[in-house]
């Protein structure tokens, strides 16, 4: 068979062609030229409606909106516009990473703790480092439908976030730092590693789509959801007081003090039952949902908190979708009763004490007896950390 194309009407049919188009192929362009944009805005439209679903009520950082206002307001920055970053090369510890990341720092005097990553490419928490290494590089990715997920309490600059988020398989972290130069530092270092939001539509349109309102698809590469708020026990509205020498060691103030006057603001605080119920991963009533995810670490690091952050927990521990979970108590004879309340409540859920150490992190085992029930253990952990480690204990508990 022979086809004959009409070639006066080929050199007129198309803006490409020979010849003028006709008044027809405009129209046709430019209501097609319409109609993609309909479809582009619809599009993006419903991944708003599909993201706003997601979020529920708490929103994560804009990283993008944090640069823009460091640029706008150097004074806000106390690098004053400058850029320290190294990257991480994880070599001092037991374990080693076989994968390096970035991560941007405060200046030496602003932050001196942190600084010891500029020099020695390692955070000093070499044990609590360990551990991360060990408990991702065991992890299975052969489940395509429920991927990694990490719980960042404290993220500070984000050390642990980033650690976790360069080692395959690929994770999501929900990462919670209220402090907004930590938040600075914290976004500059996405930027530099490349991560983003899970949220971030201009991402999500570039890799891939969000399978379901509950955010369980597989992605190609780690991603992060930065929060700005604190986590406890309870919502409220509270006092955050910065260090004014060490941005990692700013806290909530549970109870008002009128005499305290420079250096505080009012900021949100949440509590992790009610954050995961937002993200349906609990029902209403606290219980696994059936799309919950595989929380591989909670890691929780707030100043002297850490008992309240698990007491806002309750629902989520019982639950049994997280794994691993990393928290200090202290000695602070102020602490112990809410300290004591946290171990219980870890007891009572079914988790174990693994092991335990100082400021490095957990490096020593824990001897857990089977005759040991929840009052043993805490007074065991107690003594320990009064006897042992005048500051603080960190600790490591697994399901």
């Amino acid at each position: 068979m022979q086809v004959v194309v009409n070639d006066k009407k080929k050199r007129s049919s198309g803006f490409l062609g020979q010849g003028k188009p006709s008044i027809l192929t405009l129209v046709w362009g430019a209501s097609s030229l319409v109609l993609l944009i309909q479809l582009y805005f619809w599009n993006l439209f419903k991944t708003e409606r599909s993201l706003q679903v997601q979020l529920g009520p708490y929103d994560p950082v804009k990283c993008s909106e944090v640069l823009y206002k460091q640029l706008h307001n150097l004074t806000f920055d106390p690098n004053g516009g400058k850029l320290h970053a190294t990257q991480v090369i994880h070599t001092r510890g037991q374990l080693v990473n076989p994968h390096k990341f970035w991560i941007s720092l405060h200046n030496k005097k602003f932050d001196v703790s942190r600084w010891v990553i500029m020099d020695k490419d390692d955070y000093y928490e070499l044990s609590l480092t360990d551990a991360f290494i060990e408990i991702l590089l065991a992890q299975d990715d052969n489940d395509k439908q429920q991927p990694l997920r990490m719980l960042d309490v404290g993220a500070n600059i984000g050390f642990f976030t980033l650690l976790a988020a360069s080692i395959q398989p690929p994770i999501i972290v929900d990462s919670f730092e209220p402090n907004p130069k930590n938040q600075l530092r914290f976004c500059e270092s996405l930027r530099l590693n490349e991560w983003y939001s899970e949220f971030d539509t201009t991402a999500i349109n570039m890799h891939t789509t969000i399978s379901t309102t509950t955010t369980t698809g597989k992605m190609s590469s780690s991603q992060v959801n930065l929060y700005p708020y604190g986590v406890g026990k309870q919502e409220a509205m509270l006092e955050f007081e910065e260090h004014k020498t060490n941005p990692g060691q700013g806290h909530f103030i549970e109870k008002r003090d009128k005499r305290r006057k420079d250096r505080e603001t009012d900021m949100q605080v949440i509590t992790l039952d009610n954050f995961c119920k937002s993200r349906q991963w609990l029902t209403p009533d606290g219980s696994a949902a059936t799309t919950a995810p595989k929380i591989v670490i909670l890691k929780v690091d707030v100043e002297g908190l850490d008992s309240s952050v698990m007491l806002g927990a309750q629902q989520l521990l019982h639950a049994h979708i997280v794994q691993n979970v990393f928290l200090e108590v202290s000695a602070r004879k102020h602490l112990a009763v809410p300290n004591r309340k946290a171990l219980r409540l870890l007891c009572d859920a079914g988790y174990k004490l693994k092991s335990y150490g100082g400021w490095i992190g957990p490096n020593l085992d824990f001897e857990w007896k089977e005759k040991d029930d929840a009052t043993v253990v805490i007074h065991k952990i107690m003594e320990l950390t009064e006897k042992n480690h005048e500051q603080q204990l960190n600790l490591w508990w697994t399901l």
